[in-house]
């Protein structure tokens, strides 16, 4: 009886060692060997965690849709992404709609080889990401109002929230962003808001770290 080897994508994670980098290849390796696996290729990002672009990440993706390979090896949930549970969601459920299944070599519980299995735990992550931004959102309003003018402020403080209106997704969507671990750079980069006369503007760097401040004092 001939047995396929299923093709797997090593993906790691590191933040400046090298060594750690060639220790996990090692033992992500002498895993995938003893499960029977052939590896296609390693995608491995050495960059900080507070780092925006991970080129490997963005090539594994790529890769997986040309379907090079079935299944996705990482060391643990935490490397594979750092973007927040509902982004981490939506990448894990991306591989799962191509018909990959991933493995947490560190949390035996994401194998998920089983596509019964695979759905749950999926279901199960998606529900908690969905009581994660519920409950950014009620603290988000907790923490921020707006006065006569419309014009946010901190509740607990009493101070504006920059010079001018902020929206409240906007808002909550710099919190969740700032939650996630995301830079000042990527933030200001990726969110912008409608000013008066309709002019879409990027919110200032000073903006977000008003409001990271604020929820840093009121603890959201």
């Amino acid at each position: 009886m001939i047995i396929i080897s299923k093709k797997c994508a090593v993906y790691i994670r590191v933040s400046t060692s090298k060594q750690e980098l060639e220790n996990q290849k090692i033992i992500l390796t002498e895993f995938a060997e003893k499960s029977k696996w052939e590896i296609f290729d390693f995608y491995c990002d050495v960059i900080s965690g507070k780092e925006d672009k991970r080129p490997q990440y963005d090539r594994l993706f790529e890769d997986a849709h040309k379907l090079c390979f079935e299944v996705v090896l990482f060391w643990d949930l935490s490397r594979f992404s750092r973007a927040g549970m509902e982004f981490t969601v939506l990448k894990l459920n991306e591989l799962s709609k191509l018909g990959i299944f991933f493995h947490s070599f560190q949390e035996p519980l994401l194998n998920t080889d089983n596509e019964l299995v695979r759905n749950i735990i999926i279901a199960v992550m998606s529900s908690l990401a969905k009581i994660q931004r519920e409950k950014i959102s009620d603290n988000t309003k907790l923490a921020f109002t707006k006065d006569e003018n419309g014009r946010t402020i901190a509740r607990k403080s009493g101070k504006h929230v920059g010079r001018s209106s902020l929206p409240d997704e906007v808002v909550q969507q710099i919190i969740e962003l700032l939650h996630a671990g995301k830079s000042f750079n990527y933030i200001h980069d990726h969110v912008t808001y409608k000013a008066k006369h309709g002019k879409i503007k990027h919110v200032s760097k000073g903006k977000i770290s008003e409001i990271k401040n604020s929820v840093q004092k009121t603890g959201v």
